[in-house]
């Protein structure tokens, strides 16, 4: 700091210099006389060169004079009026080591002109100011403000030289006390001078690292810009120290302090019209004073500070990004304070007004790490694109910005759109530091998305690309869970139970413990299980993982007909693991109701609904109450128990299971006029719901009404349901109502909603319960679009998410219809196995038996396919266009086969069914008949 308060005060003795034409305009009133006095010659070529301005000839001639006759008693007084002269000349030439002690002889004397006084005191100041002789220059300034003859605004100045001459000498709190105690005579005087003064002041506090007083002084030069602009003359300067000042204050945590700083600080622009505005006030300052022999020493100044001014708005305009500087740091303070959205909300706007390759640039990752932190996704993936779009992909911050894109997509469970994010980033940046967790999270997705193939063969490629990876036992338990998920649980527990021998120091010890025990739960070996699991719950962590083993242990136990033992399991689960222990606590209902211990069950569930009542299960817990209620033939009591619950939480997204006690209600109004009563009290909950602007509750009572009609099973609960279509969002619906309008808008066929709504409900539910039928739905919409190889993939995890042994049914035989053509004798095998299933529901056994006389008709085995074709009119008749259908094509094939008459009777069995009549094949049928008829005859 010290180096530069120098520096700054050479340029400002170059700069007053030019204040000695002053002196010059008295210095000729006394050399006139010269003229008659002395060797003319000498005297007139001195004189010309200094009315020409030429000093340094004229202080050659004026010397050569002195030399010569200087010492004659004679020139005594000509002698007095040269002196001033030759000073003039030298300081004029910049020569202050020759003119100071010209300078000094001439102000010790008493007869001096008060005007030449005046200009040469302040120029001794000057020219020590040159030699670096800061005590003299500081005495000489010292001096000249004393004398109250001088010019006053020349004493200011001098003033305030005074006062920097502390900084120069390394003296910055004597500086600061100096500045302090002169405010009030600058504030009255020259409140221009004070705030320089002021910004000398704050100059000389951070020197001190007095911190708080440079603060308090800068924030009452901002308060007085705020009330007299035009008052303060360093506009730039000022702003650079308070932005110092809040970087100080960054630096040291203080954000609060900083944000105070960094906010004080004027945009760019509005700085510079400031500045500027002053150098316009001192251009014409300097016009209206020009030639003025009485301003000329004042206007010198006025051109040395424009000059000054000048300098520094040129290094101001070189700053493009001073704005997005003292922003971006601002927003930096803002998040470091915790203010995350006044942080956010200002990167993002520098970020959208930068230029590509800005300082902005550099923060993206962590605004997107903001944004992200705050849960706004799609602001994030937003403004990731924007940033891959608009950037170079060499940007340095790149490899970070796309990572963040991808991770925020796998937030949002885009799974798909993150998974091919995740591969842009590895194929753009091998060699970036997310690479390998780019590969893993492409690993990770496709378990998520139920691939457990796809799982696999990442894992392996990660590996192998990246050998010396951190994840690598991460990549070796998942590739475990990939084999767990897809059911494999021998292989999956064979994988953990040599995962502690591969990785002894690995971050996934206890997990593979718990998967070795619950893959033998899986299994089915219970007893085998019961140790592993007990083994695991004892090692007194109440994490979630022994919350579960808890609960498993129990259903083990339960497995093992140990009820005693099993219901002590579920009370150990904690009550801290929330989700674990309420799953035990039901199950604690479950066993005491299916053992008849009705009284226990009773308490258990009053227990809960005092005890618990912000859970999302209560309404599950009344549910069973009101069970309890019917089963004692209280059904009164049962209504009233459920609608008090639906009235007070039907609004309410929390309480997910409410659907239980609304689709329960249907069966506490058995009779015509009751359910009647049941829909009038549904109708008026939607009407009083949409009247309260409550959404949800309208919903969920609109479901209701679906189900007193029969829900997604008959057209009238369909149309019902499909009027929910607009209002219903599997992200913050339940699950089941979502899913009753996805059947009903299948069964009406309209398949662009049904595929927009079965994607929804996979992207926000994945584990859902109904996985299982939502994979075969998107295998129905791949398949009807020629996408086969996707429609095979989601047919395959519908068998194998299905829960009901017919609905696993139902996926094989699709993806037995689909190999029909390219693997026959696979697609009959598959069939086959299907139609084994037990309680097999017959619109799927007659689909199987249609299938299976296709293939067999497909292949040329047209004996096969009849027997196939009969099985269905025969046994199942009921389903009119399969049997039709069945009728045609036996009766075709009998044709083929050259057995005529056996087809005519085939034909005749069917044309003799009038249920059949208008169906499909059936004219065929007619048309077949009577040429065989007339054929015969």
């Amino acid at each position: 700091m010290v180096r530069s308060c120098r520096v700054w005060n050479v340029r400002v003795v170059k700069g007053i210099t030019a204040c000695i034409f002053s002196m010059a305009l008295w210095a000729q009133e006394e050399a006139s006389v010269l003229q008659t006095l002395g060797p003319r010659e000498l005297i007139a070529q001195g004189q010309q060169a200094f009315q020409a301005r030429s000093y340094a000839e004229a202080a050659h001639f004026f010397g050569l004079f002195l030399d010569d006759y200087g010492e004659a008693e004679e020139v005594a007084e000509l002698k007095t009026l040269l002196e001033p002269m030759i000073a003039v000349c030298f300081i004029q030439s910049q020569r202050f080591e020759e003119a100071l002690p010209w300078v000094e002889t001439v102000l010790a004397r008493t007869d001096l002109h008060p005007k030449l006084a005046d200009e040469l005191g302040y120029w001794l100041g000057v020219i020590h100011l040159a030699r670096e002789d800061w005590v003299q220059a500081q005495h000489a300034f010292g001096r000249y403000w004393a004398n109250e003859a001088n010019n006053e605004a020349k004493r200011f100045e001098a003033l305030l030289q005074f006062g920097q001459l502390y900084l120069v000498q390394g003296f910055p709190e004597d500086a600061a006390e100096f500045f302090a105690a002169q405010r009030s005579v600058w504030s009255t005087a020259q409140p221009e001078v004070m705030g320089r003064a002021g910004v000398l002041e704050i100059a000389a506090h951070m020197e001190a690292e007095n911190w708080q007083k440079a603060y308090t002084v800068a924030f009452a030069l901002h308060d007085q810009a705020e009330r007299e602009p035009e008052q303060i003359s360093q506009w730039i300067m000022l702003q650079q120290q308070t932005l110092q000042l809040g970087q100080h204050w960054f630096e040291e945590g203080d954000w609060e302090q900083a944000i105070v700083c960094l906010r004080a600080v004027r945009p760019q622009e509005q700085v510079l019209d400031q500045q500027r505005s002053w150098m316009q006030r001192y251009e014409k300052e300097l016009e209206e004073y020009q030639g003025s022999r009485d301003f000329q020493a004042l206007m010198t100044q006025r051109k040395m500070r424009l000059q000054r001014m000048r300098a520094e708005v040129v290094r101001f305009e070189q700053q493009p990004e001073f704005d997005l500087a003292v922003r971006l740091r601002l927003a930096q303070s803002y998040l470091q304070s915790g203010r995350d959205m006044q942080g956010a909300i200002l990167l993002e706007r520098a970020f959208r007004a930068a230029e590509p390759g800005s300082l902005v640039d550099a923060a993206v990752p962590s605004l997107l790490q903001t944004w992200s932190r705050l849960g706004w996704h799609d602001r994030v993936i937003e403004l990731a694109e924007v940033f891959k779009r608009t950037r170079s992909v060499e940007a340095e911050v790149m490899p970070l910005v796309m990572f963040v894109h991808a991770d925020t997509l796998r937030q949002s469970d885009r799974l798909e759109e993150a998974q091919i994010a995740y591969e842009e980033l590895v194929e753009a940046f091998p060699d970036a530091a997310t690479a390998d967790q780019s590969m893993f999270m492409q690993g990770f997705i496709y378990l998520l998305l139920d691939d457990q193939e796809g799982a696999r063969f990442q894992f392996a490629q990660l590996l192998k690309q990246y050998p010396e990876t951190a994840l690598a036992d991460e990549v070796d338990y998942w590739t475990g869970m990939a084999d767990y998920f897809a059911g494999d649980y021998g292989t999956a527990r064979e994988h953990f139970r040599g995962y502690p021998e591969r990785w002894p120091q690995g971050g996934y010890g206890r997990e593979a413990q718990f998967r070795v025990a619950t893959a033998t739960f899986s299994l089915g070996e219970y007893e085998q299980a019961i140790p592993l699991l007990v083994e695991f719950s004892d090692q007194g962590d109440a994490d979630e993982l022994t919350a579960e083993a808890l609960v498993l242990l129990g259903d083990a136990l339960i497995g093992q007909g140990k009820v005693e033992e099993a219901l002590q399991s579920y009370q150990r689960v904690a009550i801290s693991n929330e989700r674990f222990f309420e799953e035990a606590y039901f199950k604690r209902v479950k066993v005491m109701r299916l053992s008849d211990r009705t009284d226990e069950m009773r308490a258990l569930l009053q227990g809960f609904v005092e005890n618990f009542s912000a859970s999302s299960r209560l309404p599950e817990a009344v549910y069973w109450l009101g069970w309890i209620d019917q089963e004692a033939g209280d059904i009164a009591a049962a209504r009233d128990r459920y609608w008090r619950v639906i009235r007070e939480f039907a609004n309410d997204a929390d309480r997910t299971t409410l659907v239980s006690l609304l689709s329960a209600l249907p069966k506490l109004y058995p009779t015509d006029a009751e359910r009647d009563l049941l829909r009038s009290e549904l109708q008026t909950g939607i009407r009083e719901a949409f009247d309260r602007d409550e959404t949800h509750a309208a919903i969920r009572y609109g479901w209701g009404l679906a189900q007193l009609k029969g829900g997604s099973k008959t057209q009238a609960g369909q149309l019902e349901l499909a009027g929910m279509i607009r209002a219903v969002s599997p992200r913050y619906h339940e699950p089941e109502i979502a899913m009753d309008v996805i059947r009903s808008v299948v069964a009406l066929q309209n398949v662009a909603t049904a595929e927009k709504l079965v994607r929804e409900l996979r992207r926000w539910h994945p584990r859902t319960v109904y996985r299982g039928e939502l994979h075969f739905l998107l295998g129905e919409l791949e398949r009807d679009q020629g996408q086969l190889t996707e429609a095979r993939g989601h047919f395959e995890k519908s068998a194998r998410f299905s829960l009901a042994p017919v609905d696993v049914a139902r996926a094989e035989l699709a993806l037995a219809q689909l190999l029909a053509e390219r693997d026959p004798e696979t697609a009959i095998a598959k069939i086959t196995t299907v139609l084994e299933t037990p309680k097999l529901s017959a619109p799927i056994k007659v689909a199987g038996l249609m299938e299976l006389g296709r293939i067999h008709e497909s292949i040329g085995r047209y004996r096969q396919a009849t027997a196939f074709y009969e099985r269905v009119y025969v046994s199942y008749g009921g389903f009119l266009e399969e049997t039709t259908e069945a009728y045609w094509r036996r009766g075709q094939l009998l044709e083929k086969l050259q057995v005529g008459e056996l087809a005519l009777q085939v034909y005749q069995e069917a044309i003799a069914r009038s249920d059949l009549a208008g169906l499909p094949f059936y004219p065929d049928i007619l048309k077949r008949s009577m040429a065989l008829k007339g054929g015969s005859e």
